[in-house]
């Protein structure tokens, strides 16, 4: 009688439905950030603060920043391209992008503005007239 039962000990497997997780948790990590625009932001010398995203080969129109509240959520969609019949290879992503931002209580929400050049969104956050700080003078 042969024994065939085990051409990977227990042990084994249960290493491999790790390293299998892992790699799933990986790639969906991977999803994850592309599906998310890449930022930075710095404070700009007039005190407003200026958000730059990554959204290249997103067109225009296909862009919508909306704030509801204190929470400012951009998103947008890369449309495959209809005159490629089929492709040897594709690496890109194509589909739709969203990230959400908590703004705080001193950007001024109703003053935002955007702008779209060479594939980044900048938006300029300006902060509230009382948010600012001030230097108050010493009196007698």
């Amino acid at each position: 009688m042969v024994c065939c039962s085990c051409i990977f000990p227990r042990p084994r497997l249960q290493q491999l439905a790790r390293s299998k997780s892992r790699e799933t948790s990986k790639r969906r990590l991977i999803m994850r950030n592309w599906l998310r625009p890449r930022a930075e932001s710095r404070t700009e010398q007039d005190g407003s603060i200026l958000l730059q995203l990554e959204m290249p080969g997103i067109a225009r129109e296909d862009i919508e920043i909306e704030v509801d509240g204190r929470v400012l959520t951009v998103s947008g969609e890369r449309k495959l391209p209809v005159d490629q019949e089929r492709f040897l290879l594709r690496e890109r992503y194509y589909g739709a992008v969203r990230q959400e931002y908590s703004l705080g209580q001193q950007v001024d929400s109703e003053k935002i503005d955007a702008n779209l050049e060479d594939g980044i969104l900048k938006l300029r956050l300006p902060i509230k007239e009382a948010a600012k700080p001030r230097k108050i003078p010493v009196l007698n």
